[in-house]
């Protein structure tokens, strides 16, 4: 994954907030306090290759209405980056462009 996130006791005590409560924090305030964790990594998204990405972001299937823009965190180690997702963006649900029954095929795998 490249360079490790800082250990910080702030660091660590935001990882654990975020992968605890997701629900409180907001996506876009999430991802630069990620990001300013790796200062000499390229920004998100701008890697060369995949591998270089600290972080993976999805979504979460889901026909309910969001609660939250963000859905869930899994705090990444050295061989996995974090993994982010959310609600309020992308090609499932019923604010997607995908027809709701890919979305139901999608959740129910």
């Amino acid at each position: 994954m490249g360079t490790q996130a800082g250990t910080s006791a702030d660091t660590l005590k935001f990882l654990r907030e975020l992968e605890e409560s997701p629900y409180r924090h907001d996506f876009f305030m999430a991802l630069r306090r990620l990001e300013s964790m790796y200062p000499d990594m390229p920004r998100f998204g701008q890697g060369a290759r995949p591998i270089d990405e600290p972080i993976r972001l999805g979504q979460e299937p889901s026909m309910a209405f969001a609660p939250s823009a963000l859905a869930s965190f899994r705090a990444g180690d050295k061989d996995r980056p974090h993994k982010l997702s959310g609600f309020f963006f992308g090609l499932f649900g019923p604010n997607g462009p995908l027809p709701l029954h890919l979305t139901e095929y999608a959740r129910d795998r």
